[in-house]
């Protein structure tokens, strides 16, 4: 299947969009703050690992056989950072972190949903020009492990982290148990070790 990595980018995109639409429609509505935040925290968890994965298994790749790939995978990560740091304000802001507490719902829903969609429309390209010049087997390979990698990974953005190299590799295994320890001091629910969401203080939460 000439196309799997494709597919597979895909349904991840697909499912992102409709978590984020899922968050946005809570944070509209009627919601309580404790289902406002499992679901803005389970958008923000999947698209943590979903970037985690792509930047761990396909960039690689992509500098290695894209044309240009080392400036296309310069300019991925940069909307990588760029998206992280609004995700990190999301969470701030959902969590009642200090420095975000005071920043408009609206303000930082706006951003979060401009800096997924531009992350999205890069990673769409790139990838396209990965699907363009790797082998069969190669796809497949790349899309088994895309598929496999993103269901563990880091659970909260790291902007200021290396995001591709040996490194980086190193690091984000080190975020992912760092990551796991302050999941379950904020008993946040993450997929593969259910806890029970606790209710945000009403402050930390104020509909837009």
């Amino acid at each position: 299947m000439a196309d799997l990595l494709d597919d597979v980018l895909r349904e991840s995109h697909r499912s992102l969009a409709e978590r984020l639409e899922t968050s946005s429609v809570a944070l509209r509505g009627d919601a309580k703050c404790g289902e406002i935040r499992q679901r803005t925290d389970a958008f923000l968890i999947e698209m943590c690992r979903h970037v985690s994965a792509v930047c761990d298994v396909i960039l690689p790749a992509v500098r290695e056989q894209v044309p240009n790939g080392g400036q296309r995978v310069r300019a991925y990560v940069e909307q990588v950072k760029r998206f992280e740091r609004s995700a990190a304000r999301t969470k701030g802001r959902l969590y009642g972190a200090s420095r975000d507490v005071q920043v408009p719902w609206e303000r930082v829903w706006v951003e979060l949903g401009t800096e997924f969609d531009r992350m999205l429309a890069v990673e769409a390209d790139l990838i396209a020009e990965a699907v363009a010049v790797c082998s069969a087997d190669d796809n497949v390979r790349l899309a088994s492990r895309l598929r496999a990698t993103r269901l563990t990974g880091p659970t909260r953005p790291h902007p200021h982290s290396p995001h591709t190299g040996r490194l980086a590799h190193v690091v984000r295994r080190i975020w992912i148990l760092a990551d796991a320890a302050w999941d379950s001091a904020e008993a946040r629910t993450v997929p593969g070790a259910v806890r029970a969401a606790k209710h945000p203080p009403k402050a930390a939460i104020t509909k837009v």
